[in-house]
């Protein structure tokens, strides 16, 4: 057995305020990029130090986090921080998924931009060489998009024969539900890998057929791989009745 570990911890990113003794120098050795992720909530904290490398007391801070086009430095995205703790020159602030969703996944620039309490404004630096200018990274999704389910109407039978309408799909794996009412009779899954717009006139083959009784109660469900360019589902009935399809791609 295999054991993973995960970790679960706050995002504290260290920037530096010029106050405090000049004759000094803050060495930092690596600074990390800000990385949030799509499709979750991101939390960010911010330590505001001096270059003696004590916490700045921000109480009487307004903080602001821009977001910003690496190349034409044009602003994405600006929140206002919280102050979670002003003693230790913590400030917090929480970017949801909503807000990510139009910022493509790449690098950007953020900036930190401060008003102390005399409402005079000036910059954060994200490292010890003066620079305003930190970079953030925006990762791809951490969890699966959800797939709205579709319901194809059934069409009329002919000769105790229905079929749905066609959906469209480029998945590779697709599940249907059948809602069965004392249904006895044969449901294919059929596809096509014709392209053209009038999907009723396309060449149709069948990708699994299943058949049932009074005894199979719905709903019954169905897996089937390959990718087609559309799907649909034919119904050839003794007796009862299909009541609908649910279909996933």
């Amino acid at each position: 057995m295999f054991t993973i570990q995960t970790y679960l911890y706050k995002q504290i990113q260290v920037v530096i305020i010029g106050t405090g003794p000049y004759d000094r120098k803050y060495e930092m050795v690596y600074q990390r990029n800000v990385k949030l992720q799509r499709g979750v909530d991101n939390a960010l904290r911010f330590q505001f130090k001096n270059q003696d490398q004590k916490p700045v007391n921000i109480a009487a801070y307004t903080i602001k986090m821009h977001i910003m086009d690496q190349i034409e430095e044009r602003a994405l995205l600006t929140k206002t921080c919280s102050i979670e703790n002003g003693l230790k020159g913590i400030a917090y602030t929480l970017i949801d998924s909503e807000e990510l969703i139009d910022l493509p996944q790449g690098f950007y620039t953020y900036s930190i931009e401060i008003w102390d309490g005399e409402n005079n404004n000036s910059a954060a630096f994200s490292d010890d060489n003066f620079n305003a200018g930190g970079t953030l990274e925006i990762a791809g999704k951490v969890f699966p998009t959800f797939i709205d389910t579709i319901v194809p109407p059934i069409g009329d039978y002919v000769l105790d024969v229905a079929y749905t309408s066609s959906t469209l799909t480029e998945s590779g794996l697709h599940t249907a539900a059948y809602y069965l009412d004392d249904f006895v009779g044969d449901i294919t899954m059929q596809a096509t890998m014709d392209g053209i717009p009038d999907l009723n006139a396309a060449n149709y083959f069948d990708v699994s057929t299943d058949s049932y009784d009074v005894n199979d109660i719905g709903p019954v469900y169905v897996n089937a791989t390959g990718r087609f360019h559309a799907i649909r589902f034919k119904i050839a009935k003794t007796s009862g009745d299909v009541t609908q399809i649910l279909y996933r791609p």
